[in-house]
């Protein structure tokens, strides 16, 4: 190696480094989810989410047999995706820190259930299970025996639960039929096939917008937010890159944050000769191997 290609070397790693929480697609085919299973870190950080889960008075929920369900089941409930998605995230961070040290700004949305908030320590894994709003979604278990009668229900009475089908959908939902005879639409109920028999549901909650937010390490290995939370993720990516002098960015996906061509503009705004995205994956000799011969199967670039 001559000295120029040495000095490059050199360069390249020993610039900022910046995390990226990709979006909350990740996971939206059965390969991805099938590969994220055999990450030993994320089975951990399953079984863990897992046993927070089953201390809840909630309706039981299977995440391994979640993850691993088919796309059309999977997309029954976006609020567990979501969870799922999270969940993986945190453990694909906790492979990265293994191999690599510790990342100088964290980047990644702050709303919903955020993986983020877990890994610059605003929030515990356990507050992520407990606090997700996938738990509004399954039926408190003093109320599971109530709606199993209700279904059997031909005309309601009042006070009585019914069940109606929600259209387009199997899944039913609760009304309660009040004293004028009249019903009063409440939470969906979940299906027993959905998940292989486990709680799993679409969901009629409100959209609301992703918000970013970026965090760096103070010398005390504190994480501090970055100005303010913005909703355009490439515009945080760019003031990064200008401000913190950060040009090397990890994706801790599995889904890319942004498409590659997005970081060469990225890196023209911030003045910056160059500004690359590497999959924290293809960083990991010993999954990079499979993960890769996945993609062309689910329109990933090689």
């Amino acid at each position: 190696m001559t000295g120029s290609q040495t000095q490059k070397f050199k360069s390249i790693f020993s610039q900022s480094t910046g995390v990226i929480f990709a979006g909350r697609n990740g996971l939206d085919f059965l390969e991805l989810r099938m590969g994220a299973l055999r990450i030993p870190e994320i089975s951990l950080r399953i079984r863990e989410a897992q046993q927070w889960l089953d201390t809840l008075d909630v309706e039981p929920v299977d995440l391994i047999a979640a993850t691993s369900a088919d796309d059309d089941t999977f997309f029954r409930n976006i609020k567990i995706k979501s969870l799922l998605a999270a969940i993986v995230q945190v453990g694909l961070y906790d492979r990265l820190l293994k191999s690599q040290k510790s990342p100088d700004v964290l980047i990644g949305n702050s709303n919903g259930d955020s993986a983020l908030l877990v890994c610059v320590g605003q929030m515990s894994f356990e507050q992520l299970i407990k606090e997700s709003a996938a738990l509004q979604t399954l039926v408190p278990r003093e109320n599971q025996t109530i709606i199993k009668k209700s279904a059997l229900s031909v005309v309601p009475q009042v006070g009585e639960v019914q069940l109606l089908p929600l259209p387009g959908h199997s899944a039913p939902l609760v009304s309660n039929v009040n004293a004028s005879g009249t019903a009063e639409i409440g939470d969906i109920v979940s299906s027993a096939d959905t998940f292989g028999g486990i709680a799993g549901l679409p969901s009629l909650a409100g959209l609301s917008l992703t918000e970013y937010r970026a965090f760096t390490r103070a010398e005390d290995g504190a994480m501090l937010e970055i100005g303010q939370p913005v909703m355009d993720l490439k515009r945080l990516i760019s003031e990064v890159a200008e401000h913190q002098g950060v040009c090397r960015f990890i994706n801790v996906g599995p889904a890319l944050a942004l498409p590659t061509s997005e970081y060469e503009l990225i890196a023209e705004s911030a003045g910056a000769d160059e500004v690359t995205i590497i999959d924290s994956i293809d960083l990991d000799p010993m999954l990079s191997w499979f993960w890769r011969q996945m993609r062309p199967a689910v329109g990933f670039a090689n």
